[in-house]
């Protein structure tokens, strides 16, 4: 028996599944430096804290 014939077929085949993966990869990148923008301008910008003597 060759390793080739007791291996099982992929769920995704491998034509499909990697440009799924470099497509998600691509999203989640995006998305995380979206959400990195929002969350950096949602809070009013510079707080002034006056020191307590």
């Amino acid at each position: 028996m060759t390793p080739a014939e007791s291996r099982t077929p992929p769920i995704i085949p491998p034509h499909i599944g990697w440009p799924l993966l470099v497509i998600l990869l691509l999203v989640m990148s995006l998305t995380a430096g979206g959400l990195t923008i929002y969350f950096a301008l949602s809070d009013g910008g510079v707080q002034l804290v006056e020191d307590a003597p």
